[in-house]
């Protein structure tokens, strides 16, 4: 039996299958029931409680936290997570013993490798892409509150409510049945097994280094528009890399249409959630790795604690920030890597790219001082980003503010691939006779690019005169076919030959718009009074000698034209690929000088309120609906407990919120379970509460989280009396014999998790709380508990 949610917008969506499942179980019960608010969904797959019922026992949450944490004390694992646009990499360090982590050193940070079909078993990063099988993966069903955010238009009667509530469920159960809007990894293993060779390759979901395989070397024939990269770059809101997001959410329609991966928002327009299931289903398989790498290296077992540090670009808006955040809790989640008991990820940690970078850098160079403003230069293969810091603290050096707003350009190395592919189909458009059984110049020149241009002739230095040649089968030479002259290709037997000219002609471009990123940089460090004596090179791209070469003599002419000393470039010659990863790692193991502890959203419970347009001016503007049960007006509203701009304490106890529930009571047969549910929402603008959910006021809110109660055991144990209502004015009885439930929803933030827990009886129950005190109890009950994380609540680096 669901309530009458007192504190809800709207009713629950559930499954044709869960209808109908309800529906056999009141007919065997010979249950005629009936709820107001239609129905209360259960909890969905893999959602956890800490729920105390067990004889009416009181058990503290921190009970459970101890018991996580004595799991297993021999380690902990700090794991740093640099998803990055083009390539990701995965550093640890395990603690061996209580406060190691207080002597780590750079030389201590680990970095993950032995990626699956890697070329080279060292490689310390692993291609962020995806390559989907047309035959969807079998997933969970999404949560109402991340699916329909709110109905398609404002309400004006509960009728019009009643209506669109009716229509999201429809559409959920259609969702169902054609496969759209489907989530979680994996075609069954069982299933699989049963195929035959060819059948798994069509089934098999491909990552990271998987997918050149698969695609050049063992010429699987599938869509390559089932192939996603750089799904980062949906997370931008740059002008510079709206091109590339157009292609992407192309893409990412597709894969919806085909019920590969998730809808998020609303159903006619394209919203950046979009992008969760795509980065989701990549983080499992890198976790997967990551996980079996430990087990192997450093002794991790289940149990281990973790703690997990994941880097975001400093331009992010707290929503992409929040993205990805959800994308590795679910990760984490579904690899179980590291997650508490009840299934939540604890203290998950955000800092920024740039950070993370540069304190590795600190650690491993001692050019630096406090005060000097340095300028950070992270090249990776999507976008290149710089931002000039100063130098805080003194030992170990941190870094401070910072004193040039962030720039950049998407002019990673990546791009470097596309020149490349663009110059060879150029210089083979007469080519045609190389089309056969189903080739094109296209997948050659792909296929070049990405297995012998990406691994070695990109790391050539094009400054030192270089040529050299790509292998083609079957092209034909100048010779053979009498060429010289004006009319030569520069073509030998089955090569194509390229010398000085056609390596500027690629990399001459893209060497040039990283040059500009930092010299704007430059010019406006320089407009504020700051001397600039150090650049540090980050990033994938950072490995190259013709970068390197590049930004040396770009520099050096700078100075000499600004009569300013020679500016120095310094690189990491020990850990270009996984510097962020690692620095992630150090940053982790010393929170101390971070942001202040100002909230960058809002979060606030779905509540159903008394309707009170005289004492709530919010009220006035919407229709109440009347409840069946007590017959009572409400309105549903999102009431903000925590507010965009507000400081909040590392450890903070919200005012108890009242929840109040009815259940209407059959008294013809035995009763179904009653459950209670409270939907958390987010907002980055909203600060004003009492407001629904399709006020403008709310316009941005999502869903975060949520919490179900089973609040049974209070009726079992004679805890609630039945409530029967009495005839009206017109000697009619208008409402139904009910049972009403008040309990307090307490919030507690601690460090970057939010807690919440449900707790009976409500503060202001005088008379049940002193019942309990008369005999022996604690002063309430925790019926249950639900955590979410709010690291990307507060800015990057907030410990």
């Amino acid at each position: 039996m669901a309530s009458r949610q007192l504190s809800m917008e709207r009713p629950s969506m559930t499954t044709m299958a869960e209808r109908r499942t309800t529906l056999a179980q009141r007919t065997r019960s010979g249950l005629q029931q009936r709820n107001s608010s239609s129905f209360l969904r259960p909890a969905p797959p893999g959602h956890q409680h800490s729920r105390v019922t067990s004889d009416f026992a009181s058990v503290d949450y921190n009970d459970a936290h101890q018991v996580d944490a004595q799991l297993d004390p021999r380690k902990k694992f700090v794991v740093g997570i640099d998803y990055g646009t083009t390539f990701t990499s995965i550093s640890y360090y395990a603690i061996e013993t209580e406060g190691s982590e207080k002597s780590a050193r750079a030389a201590d940070i680990k970095t993950v490798k032995d990626w699956p079909d890697a070329p080279y078993e060292a490689d310390e990063q692993v291609p962020t892409q995806t390559w989907y099988s047309p035959i969807p993966m079998k997933r969970a069903p999404l949560n109402e509150n991340e699916q329909f955010d709110a109905p398609k238009s404002k309400p004006s009667s509960t009728q019009i409510v009643e209506e669109e509530y009716e229509d999201g469920n429809e559409n959920e159960a259609e969702n169902r049945y054609t496969g759209k809007g489907l989530s979680t990894p994996a075609v069954e293993e069982q299933g699989r097994n049963q195929l035959n060779f060819a059948e798994r390759q069509s089934a098999d979901f491909f990552w990271g280094y998987s997918v050149q395989l698969k695609r050049y070397q063992e010429w699987i024939t599938r869509d390559s528009n089932l192939l996603v990269q750089r799904p980062k770059l949906m997370l931008l809101g740059t002008t510079y890399t709206e091109g590339d997001r157009k292609t992407l959410r192309r893409q990412i329609t597709r894969l919806i249409n085909q019920g590969i991966i998730r809808k998020y928002g609303k159903r006619a327009d394209p919203d950046v959630r979009d992008v969760r299931d795509v980065i989701t289903d990549f983080l499992i398989k890198v976790f997967e790795h990551t996980k079996n790498y430990l087990a192997r290296k450093d002794g991790y077992i289940k149990g281990c604690p973790v703690e997990f540090v994941v880097t975001v670009p400093t331009i992010w808006t707290q929503e992409a920030s929040r993205i990805l955040q959800f994308c590795v809790e679910a990760a984490i989640k579904e690899t179980e890597l590291g997650c508490l008991k009840n299934g939540s990820v604890d203290n998950l940690f955000l800092i920024p790219e740039p950070e993370a970078g540069l304190t590795w850098l600190l650690q491993i160079t001692k050019a630096m001082v406090a005060g000097e403003t340095i300028i950070n230069l992270d090249a990776g293969g999507g976008t290149v980003d710089c931002v000039t810091y100063e130098i805080d603290t003194c030992w170990p050096l941190k870094l401070g503010r910072e004193v040039v707003n962030p720039g950049g350009d998407n002019c990673g190395s990546s791009y470097l691939n596309e020149r490349l592919k663009e110059h060879l189909l150029v210089r083979l458009r007469d080519e045609t006779y190389l089309e056969d059984n189903g080739l094109t110049r296209e997948a050659i020149v792909d296929k070049l690019a990405a297995l012998d241009f990406e691994p070695r002739k990109k790391r050539i230095n094009i400054y030192d005169q270089p040529d050299g040649c790509f292998c083609i089968i079957g092209l034909k030479s100048d010779r053979s076919r009498r060429l010289a002259g004006e009319s030569e290709k520069r073509f030998g037997m089955n090569t194509v030959l390229l010398d000085q000219d056609d390596f500027d002609d690629i990399f001459s471009p893209i060497l040039q718009r990283v040059w500009e990123v930092l010299e704007n940089q430059l010019d406006t460090a320089r407009s504020k009074g700051r001397t600039i004596n150090n650049v540090f090179l980050l990033g994938g791209f950072a490995g190259s000698p013709s970068l390197i070469t590049a930004l040396r003599m770009a520099l050096k002419e700078y100075a000499a034209k600004e009569n300013i000393t020679q500016i120095r470039l310094i690189e990491d010659t020990n850990k270009k690929n996984a510097a962020v990863s690692s620095g992630a790692v150090l940053r982790a193991l010393n929170k101390k000088n971070g942001p202040r502890r100002f909230a960058q959203s809002s979060y606030g419970f779905l509540r159903r309120e008394p309707f009170q347009p005289f004492l709530f001016k919010a009220h006035s503007q919407t229709t109440p609906k009347i409840d069946k049960v007590d017959g009572e007006r409400y309105v549903d509203v999102i009431n903000y407990f925590m507010r965009k701009s507000t400081l909040i304490s590392s450890v903070h106890e919200f005012p108890p919120i009242s929840a109040i529930h009815t259940f209407e009571v059959d008294e013809n047969g035995p009763l179904l379970e009653m459950k209670c549910e409270e939907l958390l929402y987010v907002s980055d603008t909203a600060t004003e509460s009492h407001y629904t959910l399709t006020n403008r006021k709310n316009k941005d809110a999502q869903g975060a989280g949520r919490i179900v109660t089973d609040v049974t055991v209070l009726r079992d144990k004679g805890h609630l009396e039945i409530i029967y209502p009495k005839a009206g004015r017109d000697g009619v009885v208008h409402t139904k014999p009910h049972y009403r439930v008040v309990y307090d929803l307490v919030v507690i933030v601690e460090g970057r998790n939010l807690r919440y827990e449900a707790r009976w009886p409500a503060l202001d129950d005088d008379a049940a709380i002193k019942k309990r005190k008369r005999a022996g109890k604690p002063k309430y009950l925790v019926l249950e508990t639900a955590q979410v994380s709010i690291a990307s609540a507060f800015l990057p680096g907030t410990g």
